[in-house]
C-alpha cells in the first residue's frame, strides 16, 4: 500500500442530487473527440443508459436509447469519430434476468443493434479496429462484429472481462482468475499468465487490457496474495509471453490504456479506513516505458468512489471516468447519491473536468 495514496488531493464538495449516476468506460479518438458511457438511476428500477461526449472543450450528455425497462453500458470503443460501439446489460425489471445490449454511433445518433447473446449475459468490454471489425466480451462469451451483424465466437473456457485489438489479427482478452486469450485472425486460444500461489483464489483477476501493438500489451487487475490482502496487479505481453511488472500502490486496477509502448495509464481504486469498513478512492498510475509510478488524482471533497475506465490518445492526453459518491455526516458510513467523475491528464497531472 502507498504511504501517500493518489487521490488525497480534494476539491470543493459536490451538491446533493436525487439522481445517482456512474461512468464505466471511455474511448477517445483524439484530444477533441471522446465518449464516456455508464448509467443513471432515478429510482428503484433498472438504470438508464448514460452517454457523455467530449468536443475538446466540454462534456455534454448525448441521447442514447434504452430497451424496455432500462440498461447499463459497461464498455465503449470508437475507432473513429463517426463509428463507435457501446455494450452492456439490459434489465427489463430490477429482478428480471439480464441480457446483452449493444448500441452503435454513426456520427449523429446512437441506436440499438441486435445481439445474439442469451439471458444471463452481461457484456463488459468492446474493442473495434474499424467499422467492420469488433470484439465484445462478458458473461463468459465472446462476440464478433463483421460490419453488418454480431455473432458468438468460440473461445477458451474462462470468463473474459476486457478485450483489446491492435489489429484484425491481434487481440487479447483477459478476465477472472488471470485468464487470457489471444486472437490470431482465425481463432481464440488460451495463453498462460503468471498465477498466484493459491490458483483458486476468486479475487485474482485481470480486469483491463490494452495493446498498443501486436507485440506489446498491458493487462491490469487485482492480486490477493497473501490471502486476505489486495494489491494492484500488472502483467506485460512482449510478443511471446506474459510476465509480471511491479506496481507501487493501490488495491485494484479496473482499466488501462496505452497510447504507445512507452506511455500508458492504469486506473482503479485504493482504500482508506471508514467507520464500517474500507472506503474507495480514485487511483491512477503512469507507465513511462520502464516503470509504473503513482500519480495524484484529485476527488471532490466528502466523496468516495473509484475510477472505472480510462482512454489515452497520447502521452499528454487521457481521460479517466468513474463516480464520486457523497458520504453523509454521522457516526456510520452512509452514502448519498453518486455523481459522474471525469478527470483529464495533461502529461503531468490529473484534474477534475465538469461532467453533466
Amino acid at each position: 500500500m502507498s504511504s501517500a495514496p493518489a487521490g488525497s488531493a480534494q476539491t470543493a464538495p459536490l451538491a446533493a442530487s436525487p439522481m445517482t449516476a456512474a461512468l464505466n468506460a471511455a474511448s477517445c479518438t483524439s484530444a477533441t473527440s471522446c465518449f464516456a458511457v455508464g448509467a443513471s438511476f432515478a429510482g428503484p428500477g433498472p438504470g438508464k443508459t448514460l452517454v457523455e461526449r467530449w468536443n475538446g472543450k466540454a462534456w455534454s450528455t448525448v441521447f442514447s436509447p434504452n430497451p424496455p425497462g432500462g440498461a447499463v453500458l459497461n464498455g465503449v470503443s470508437c475507432p473513429s469519430a463517426t463509428f463507435c460501439f457501446a455494450v452492456g446489460v439490459h434489465e427489463a425489471t430490477k429482478t428480471s434476468y439480464s441480457s446483452a445490449v449493444m448500441e452503435r454511433w454513426n456520427g449523429k445518433t446512437w441506436s440499438i443493434v441486435a445481439s445474439p447473446s442469451a439471458v444471463h449475459r452481461d457484456l463488459l468490454s468492446v474493442s473495434c479496429t474499424g467499422a467492420t471489425f469488433c470484439f465484445a466480451v462478458g458473461g463468459g462469451a465472446i462476440e464478433r462484429w463483421n460490419g453488418s451483424k454480431w455473432s458468438i465466437v468460440t473461445g477458451p473456457a474462462f470468463s473474459p472481462t476486457s478485450v483489446s485489438c491492435a489489429s484484425t489479427t491481434a487481440c487479447f482478452a483477459s478476465g477472472v482468475r488471470g485468464g487470457a486469450a489471444r486472437w490470431d485472425g482465425k481463432a481464440w486460444s488460451a495463453v498462460p499468465t503468471p498465477k498466484p500461489a493459491d490458483p483458486v483464489d476468486e479475487a485474482f483477476g485481470l480486469f483491463g487490457v490494452s495493446c498498443s501493438s501486436p507485440t506489446i500489451c498491458f493487462a491490469v487487475g487485482v492480486d490477493s496474495e497473501p490471502v486476505g490482502s489486495f494489491s494492484t496487479l500488472v502483467e506485460r505481453w512482449n510478443g511471446s509471453r506474459w510476465s509480471r511488472v511491479a506496481s507501487p500502490s493501490g488495491d485494484s486496477f479496473n482499466a488501462v490504456s496505452c497510447a504507445s509502448p512507452t506511455s500508458c495509464a492504469a486506473v482503479g481504486t485504493f482504500s482508506t479506513a471508514g467507520n464500517n469498513g474500507p472506503l474507495q478512492n480514485p487511483m491512477a498510475e503512469q507507465w513511462n516505458g520502464t516503470t509504473w509510478s503513482e500519480v495524484a488524482s484529485p476527488k471532490p471533497a466528502g466523496t468516495y468512489g473509484p475510477f472505472n475506465g480510462v482512454s489515452c490518445t497520447s502521452p499528454t492526453s487521457c481521460f479517466a471516468v468513474g463516480y464520486a459518491q457523497l458520504l453523509l455526516p454521522g457516526p456510520y458510513d452512509a452514502f448519498g447519491p453518486s455523481h459522474t467523475l471525469i478527470e483529464q491528464w495533461n502529461g503531468s497531472s490529473w484534474a477534475i473536468v465538469p461532467s453533466p
